[in-house]
């Protein structure tokens, strides 16, 4: 498959390589970059020359950085947020193949983070940062406001096993947003900024710093508390619905991507197990796979009671379809609804990063309708 075959190929199952090159290009279209800049970094990388990823990415993180800092001194407040935005999710690319602990990937991690933050401080409002305390350590997440007035809903928006909270705001927030929607995006334990800088290993029970988070919201007067959504993506398409079962105060659930099983998962995919030990903070072996057997919904998926949309596509290269199908059996949601993107259409490779513009209205809109936004 060539560096740009994902564009025509109607069978969708892509390298990890590939796989990124839609999900930077996914992002673009929702501010994350510039699509012509991903075009022109791709032909300067050499097929699976992870030395040539990381030095490319990081040439056009540093050019849009340099341009952002220049726009600021000349007082381009809006041309200064679009590169540092730019910056941000281009370092955070570079650095996506380095496992999660190394000290490279905090280098990067750092850099991304200081220009995401300079971004969000040219929104108008700035976007919210909130901590809560989580096993004597601080989670962070992001909380983006609506401008619809009065008490609004809030929908959680949870990672998968390789993203971060900024990053997300270019999958959709501001269609949420847009929705009369409040979003909050948690580095939750075992992703990102919780495990490269603060060594905060995964959890499966996700609840409980959920729980935290909410516990936090229930305190303002800004947030209607009788309606909560979660919205888990990838590696989240565990955790959210997970929380689900567990936190009675979630009235929705969006799983956009099943993950039913790990230990099942990692299996016949070995080549992620590095990324998971690091993830779980488990180098032993035995121990390891011991783990993995906590992150089943087996037993779980059956006290899923609230309204429920599971996504996925046949050709998923990470979790099989099978996961997806699984989970909507055993929910015991009377309003739940399961939507398959087939093998050769648009949406049905992993989390549908190739259908940006139908599945992120699909699903901001099934929020909204739950949650009985004022649109």
């Amino acid at each position: 498959m060539t560096s740009m075959s994902f564009t025509t190929d109607p069978i969708y199952r892509p390298s990890a390589w590939s796989e990124n090159v839609m999900r930077i290009i996914e992002e673009a279209e929702y501010g994350g970059g510039d699509v012509f800049d991903c075009i022109r970094t791709m032909q300067r990388i050499r097929p699976g020359n992870a030395e040539d990823w990381i030095s490319e990415w990081s040439k056009i993180a540093k050019i849009n950085q340099d341009l952002a800092d220049e726009a600021m001194k000349k007082g381009h407040l809006i041309t200064a947020r679009k590169y540092y935005l730019n910056a941000f999710n281009y370092y955070r690319h570079a650095a996506f193949h380095i496992l999660p602990r190394e000290k490279q990937k905090v280098d990067y991690h750092r850099l991304s983070d200081a220009c995401f933050r300079k971004a969000a401080a040219l929104f108008d409002p700035p976007f919210e940062y909130l901590n809560v305390d989580y096993e004597g350590k601080q989670l962070e997440a992001i909380l983006y406001h609506t401008r619809t007035p009065g008490k609004n809903p809030v929908m959680i928006y949870v990672l998968g096993g390789d993203a971060t909270k900024e990053e997300y705001y270019f999958l959709g927030v501001e269609e949420a947003l847009a929705r009369g929607l409040n979003v909050l995006v948690i580095d939750g334990p075992g992703q990102a900024s919780s495990l490269i800088l603060k060594g905060i290993s995964s959890t499966h029970e996700y609840e409980k710093p959920v729980a935290a988070f909410i516990n936090t919201l229930s305190n303002r007067n800004d947030i209607d508390m009788e309606r909560l959504a979660i919205v888990g993506r990838s590696f989240a398409g565990f955790f959210a619905p997970r929380v689900a079962a567990m936190e009675p105060r979630i009235k929705a659930l969006v799983v956009w991507g099943a993950f039913y099983d790990v230990y099942e998962n990692l299996q016949w995919r070995v080549k992620a197990i590095p990324r998971y030990k690091q993830i779980f903070g488990i180098e032993d072996e035995d121990a390891f796979w011991k783990k993995t057997k906590d992150y089943t919904l087996k037993g779980v998926a059956e006290k899923i009671r609230c309204p429920m949309l599971v996504l996925h596509g046949e050709a998923d290269p990470q979790v099989k379809v099978e996961d997806a199908k699984r989970l909507y059996a055993e929910a015991s949601s009377k309003d739940k609804q399961l939507i398959i993107f087939k093998l050769g259409e648009p949406g049905s490779g992993h989390c549908a990063h190739d259908s940006p513009s139908t599945v992120f209205p699909l699903v901001f809109d099934w929020v909204a309708d739950k949650l009985n936004t004022k649109r």
